[in-house]
């Protein structure tokens, strides 16, 4: 839900300045307020003729504009409910407040204490039966690679109250011709089903188009083909692109008891020679990682600065729910993944595995959740542009643990606390005898709305 809060007004300008300001002020109401004021109320159109003619009686609505949204409202308003223009608007975001300490020992600089925020809001609009328009923006304007390059939402509070740049988070086009098939196109929400973090953050929006085949299936299982081809871009070229094909199987013995199992295969055309024209790890690891050319990354690298191997991989994946094993600890969760580059002959897999206890699903008050897991990822496994930027700011050649515990404070708000160990692989092969463990505290509040 949209909440106004009490916004002072110096009109120092004209008066037509103003109003000016307050008709742009009203529009601005009607496209986002309206749908969530009136939605489920069967005097909505009267309501909707009330505030109207009052707003045009202030002076902030001229007369056409009042007679035109009237009009329009009485013509596809049906049995009271909302006109269709409004009824196919659907919104809905996030926000979440964070306090991080961030510590890398024998690392060049300073510990990291900083308060962050993360905003997303996202607009759906059902332009025909079976076209669905979306929308997004987040904060996290700046993409410099600094505090987890172009994958990071976050929004860093200070800068003398400077202001925040917001940028395009999502923008696609959604076609549902059946239940069994839907097709994406433009920059979408990550369509390819993991458990974790381990190989893709949960902030990365891929570009370009997808397919998600779901037929009809058993009593006791579903299935779907996930078919995606990503444009990863460089330059004013195209390319390189990405290709994954991901198959994913449920199996349900009974409502709170299930598996899920999945497969992936990625490949990759025109990637080893444009690689060093990505965003690469920030500033703050320089150093830690070693590589041929000083370019800022955990894969191995060739003398010209390309990548030396290719990442054509193989990964699988899977998660176990246990539900109603008792009052104290309803939910128990087991889930796993595997990854692995069959171009290197080492350093080239990658895993992680983990356990959630408490309740399934932290929708109310009251109810909670830990999770524990622990993960490897060598340097080759796996492009170090894609993983959790929360990790060692989302480089590969790491591994470690993340425990982190999340309780209800109401239906769609949560305070999570989690805590990151992690330590770079190739500096303990290489008999490295400085300590460049990493210890991440994260203390957040978040809502959805």
């Amino acid at each position: 839900m949209f909440r106004c809060g009490n916004v002072l007004l110096s009109l120092k300008g004209s008066a037509a300045k103003g109003k000016a300001f307050l008709s742009a002020a009203a529009f601005t109401f009607f496209v986002i307020a309206v749908p969530v004021l009136f939605a489920g109320n069967a005097n909505a159109a009267s309501d909707m003729t009330t505030l109207v003619n009052k707003l045009e009686n202030k002076g902030v609505l001229s007369k056409s504009d009042a007679d035109s949204i009237l009009s329009k409202t009485t013509q596809e308003n049906q049995g009271g409910e909302l006109p269709a223009w409004l009824r196919n608007i659907s919104f809905g975001g996030d926000l979440r407040l964070r306090y991080e300490y961030l510590d890398v020992q024998n690392q060049s600089t300073e510990t990291i204490r900083r308060a962050r925020f993360r905003y997303r809001l996202q607009i759906g609009d059902q332009i025909m039966k079976n076209w669905k328009l979306v929308f997004g923006i987040a904060s996290g304007g700046n993409t410099s690679p600094v505090g987890g390059i172009s994958r990071s939402t976050n929004q860093n509070f200070g800068d003398a109250f400077g202001g925040k740049l917001p940028r395009i988070d999502l923008t696609y086009l959604l076609y549902t011709p059946s239940k069994a098939l839907t097709v994406g196109v433009g920059k979408f929400p990550n369509p390819i089903w993991t458990p974790t973090m381990l190989t893709w953050d949960g902030n990365i929006r891929p570009e370009g188009v997808y397919a998600l085949i779901a037929p009809s299936a058993g009593p006791g299982y579903d299935y779907f083909l996930n078919a995606d081809l990503f444009v990863l871009g460089n330059g004013n070229r195209v390319g390189p692109l990405m290709g994954v094909i991901n198959p994913v199987v449920d199996l349900k013995f009974s409502q709170k008891d299930t598996i899920r199992l999945a497969g992936a295969y990625y490949v990759f055309n025109d990637l080893k020679q444009n690689y060093s024209s990505f965003d690469q790890l920030p500033n703050n690891v320089n150093g830690i990682f070693h590589n041929v050319t000083g370019l800022n990354t955990a894969d191995s690298l060739a003398a010209n600065g390309n990548l030396l191997y290719n990442y054509n991989d193989f990964w699988f994946g899977g998660q176990a729910n246990f539900g109603g094993l008792s009052a104290v600890v309803p939910y128990a969760g087991l889930y796993a993944e595997y990854i692995n580059n069959p171009a290197p002959s080492s350093d080239n897999q990658g895993y992680i595995f983990g356990l959630k206890l408490g309740h399934a699903a932290i929708n109310k008050y009251g109810k909670w959740q830990i999770n524990y897991n622990y993960r490897r990822l060598e340097r080759n496994a796996w492009l170090d542009i894609f993983p959790n930027a929360d990790v060692y700011f989302g480089s590969t050649d790491v591994m470690g643990s993340r425990a982190q515990f999340t309780m209800g404070l109401a239906k769609s708000m949560q305070a999570v606390v989690s805590y990151y160990n992690f330590k770079p692989i190739e500096n303990l092969k290489t008999g490295d005898t400085l300590n460049h463990t990493e210890n991440t505290v994260q203390v957040d509040w978040q809502m959805e709305f």
